[in-house]
């Protein structure tokens, strides 16, 4: 698989282009199935894992992710995705161990 982005060990936050419906946000990890997202307001998008939050604002087409200290021992990885008009857009993450 082909990553997007890599975060250290340590964690972080990145934000990232995205034009899709907020309703469709999704985010998967390799031992959690697709989650989808709250919605906060009309134009504002929430999706959480235990490590990981994806808030996605429709107005403004970004997605800010932000990513937990990695405490595991191992690599981790996780997909954010959603749709519109019927074409998915997805990004690919991993985080050091």
């Amino acid at each position: 698989m082909d990553y997007d982005f890599y975060f250290s060990q340590g964690g972080g936050a990145c934000i990232k282009e995205m034009d899709i419906d907020g309703e469709t946000l999704k985010i998967q990890s390799e031992n959690e199935s697709f989650l989808d997202a709250r919605k906060i307001n009309e134009t504002e998008y929430c999706v959480m894992l235990d490590w990981v939050v994806a808030f996605y604002r429709t107005d403004e087409h970004y997605l800010a992710i932000s990513v937990d200290e990695n405490t595991t021992g191992r690599e981790r990885w996780f997909t954010v995705s959603g749709t519109k008009n019927g074409k998915e857009v997805s990004y690919n993450f991993r985080q050091r161990k």
